[in-house]
Parts: C-alpha cells; sequence; structure tokens
C-alpha cells in the first residue's frame, strides 16, 4: 500500500471541519430525562452482582477444574474460566468508570466509596484515574488540552520523518506486516493500561518534560503535569487502596501459591485489560461493546481540533442550523425508539426523541 506524501494531501482527501452550530444544551435535552436519573441501591445491586457472578466462577473452577484428568481439558477448562472471568472483571471496570463520572449514584460519597473499592480490586488508582479521565473529557480530541489519544499532526509527523533517519522509514516498511501487528497488539493489549498508569508512558511532547514518576497516576507531590497539590489526598487514598490489594495479592500467594493466583486472577485481569483496551482490537465483540469509545477517540472520520477552531464561530446560518439538526437527528435514529425500563442507562439503550421536536424554533 502506499503512503500519501504531504503533496498528495488536499482539500479533496482532507476536508475542512466545520463546527456544528448545536449547543451542549440540545444534546442534552435530547437526552429522555429518566437517564439522568440514579439509584444509589440499584447501582449497588449491579456491583454486588458483578462480585457474585466473579465469586461463582471462582467457586466453580475451584472445585472441578482440577479434577479433570485429560490434561488438555484442564487447559480448555483455564482457558474459558480466564476469558469469562476477564468479562465479568470487565464489567466492574466499567462500573468503577461510571463511578468516576458520577453516575452510578447522586451522592459523591457512594460513587467514589464503590469506586475505590472496584478499582483498587483491578490494581486502578481510582481517583488518579477519575482526575486524569475528567481532563480528558473537557478537552477531548483537543490537540492543544487532550491529554490522550492525540495524534500527531502532519507537519510534525513529516518533521519526524526527516529527522529520525532510516529508523521511522525501515518501521514504515515493516509495521502493518501481520507478525509485526500480532506482537505489537499482543503487549498494547495486555500490558500498555498498566504501564500507562505507572509512567505514563504516552504521555504528550508537552507532558514528557517532567520525570516519569512525576508523571506517573501514583505521584501525589502536587508539582507533575497531570494533578495539583489540592488533589494529594485523594492520590494518596488510591495509593493505599493500590497498596492493600497487593498486599492481599501477595497474602494469596503466600497462601495458595503463585501459579494459583495466577490462574484465578492474574490471567482473567490481563484478559481485562485486554477488553478496556478497544481501539486497536481485532475482536468484532470488542469493537461492538466499546463502539462508543471507538467512534471518539479512533475513527478516522473523527475530527481532531486546536482550541481556536471552535472559538471562531461566524452567525448561524440557517442550512448549518438544518444540518445540525440533521446530524443529531440521525444520531438519535441510531438508538432504541422504546424508552427504557430501567433508569440505569449505562446497560440499556438510549431512547432519543425527535431532535427537532426537542429545539426551540430559530428566529
Amino acid at each position: 500500500m502506499q503512503r500519501a506524501s504531504s503533496a498528495e494531501v488536499t482539500s479533496e482527501t482532507c476536508p475542512t471541519f466545520i463546527p456544528p452550530e448545536y449547543t451542549m444544551q440540545e444534546v442534552h435535552n435530547a437526552i429522555p430525562p429518566h437517564c439522568f436519573h440514579s439509584h444509589t441501591f440499584l447501582s449497588l445491586s449491579y456491583v454486588l452482582r458483578d462480585f457474585a457472578f466473579a465469586i461463582a466462577l471462582v467457586f466453580v473452577a475451584a472445585n472441578l477444574v482440577p479434577y479433570l484428568q485429560d490434561p488438555s481439558l484442564r487447559v480448555l477448562a483455564w482457558t474459558t474460566y480466564a476469558f469469562c472471568q476477564g468479562l465479568v472483571f470487565t464489567g466492574l471496570w466499567e462500573l468503577a468508570h461510571e463511578c468516576g463520572h458520577g453516575a452510578l449514584s447522586k451522592h459523591k460519597w457512594a460513587n467514589n466509596a464503590m469506586g475505590l473499592v472496584i478499582h483498587s480490586f483491578l490494581l486502578v488508582p481510582y481517583h488518579s484515574w477519575r482526575f486524569t479521565h475528567s481532563q480528558h473529557h473537557k478537552a477531548t480530541n483537543n490537540l492543544e488540552r487532550d491529554i490522550a489519544f492525540v495524534p500527531a499532526v502532519k507537519e510534525d509527523y513529516y518533521a519526524a520523518r526527516e529527522t529520525s533517519g532510516s529508523y521511522l522509514k525501515a518501521w514504515e516498511l515493516v509495521e502493518d506486516t501481520p507478525m509485526v501487528a500480532l506482537v505489537t497488539l499482543f503487549f498494547h493489549q495486555l500490558i500498555a493500561f498498566p504501564i500507562y498508569l505507572i509512567i505514563n508512558n504516552f504521555a504528550l511532547p508537552r507532558m514528557r518534560a517532567a520525570p516519569w514518576y512525576k508523571r506517573s497516576h501514583f505521584y501525589f507531590g502536587g508539582d507533575g503535569p497531570n494533578f495539583k497539590a489540592a488533589n494529594r489526598n485523594d492520590i494518596l487514598i488510591s495509593d493505599l487502596g493500590i497498596a492493600a490489594a497487593l498486599a492481599a495479592l501477595w497474602a494469596s500467594v503466600n497462601r495458595f501459591g503463585a501459579w494459583n493466583v495466577a490462574l484465578f486472577y492474574v490471567f482473567p485481569y490481563l484478559w481485562t485489560n485486554h477488553w478496556i483496551r478497544p481501539f486497536d482490537v481485532l475482536s468484532p465483540m470488542s469493537a461492538y461493546t466499546n463502539r462508543s469509545q471507538l467512534l471518539s477517540h479512533s475513527s478516522s472520520t473523527q475530527t481532531h481540533h486546536y482550541p481556536t477552531t471552535l472559538q471562531k464561530r461566524g452567525p448561524s446560518s440557517g442550512v448549518r442550523r438544518q444540518q445540525s439538526t440533521e446530524t443529531l437527528a440521525s444520531l438519535a435514529a441510531t438508538f432504541s425508539t422504546e424508552p427504557s425500563k430501567h433508569t440505569f442507562c449505562i446497560t440499556t439503550p438510549l431512547a432519543f426523541p425527535s431532535i427537532a421536536q426537542r429545539r426551540p424554533q430559530q428566529p
């Protein structure tokens, strides 16, 4: 496959981005009111349900797999357990994710308590992740303010290509080969997220000026690029949660053996790291379950922008307003038109009414 040179990139292949005319308030109004209603006990029941699933899988595996006589069947059984438990862990991870967004309860302390327990169990520093994830959502796809999933601009890419000698050019020749793609995908899906938490290896150029430990999600000094001094206590609480989880794992290793801990926890944990990294996953199941993140971060049609891009808006034109209305209506049409029976909307489809009916008439 031939790569396009800078001379081949034209306005036709890279069209100018025109900011939409609809507002965040209109998007908010398009979402059914029941999707903003959170119920603490209902949310807690989902958390307890998933922990019950995890315990049940451990019980079944511990009382069934070791007694299989055929070694091949044991390997298959442990592989199946790890896969299924990884899915359950991923469900718990996503519940903690919603806690970070304040979605499981109207009480901040309830969200933080549930999120801290779940994410600590999965070796994620809850509050530290919550702070950086919030910053990411406040500036998603903003080339200057986003802190994740920011691609290099064309000029920087070609400049690096010219100054890196033959390395980058040689890498371009092999990076799309099946073997290289498979090895890259393997390590990316299994260990990329833990390394990101520890040393922030995906740091943007403006953040790389800080030492790796100050970029870490465990750093509470207050002089790093990610956190403020006011975040110190929350980060310390997160670090203590991880310390408690690691202590429990170490105690389990001493009690049950390292291999048993790997079978029951580590291998499912690696599956979870795979499922929460949807952006390069080949599995259609992952692409389906993480479609919103896939589209918002990795779609080739997703626009990245500088802050000034969205500030230079002229008077609204009828044509652009109509296009914006059609865009929101098209989005609404992709979801179920039947209202959900539940108020807990992260596990049920959203039901968007007509945007045109909701929005006020334009003068």
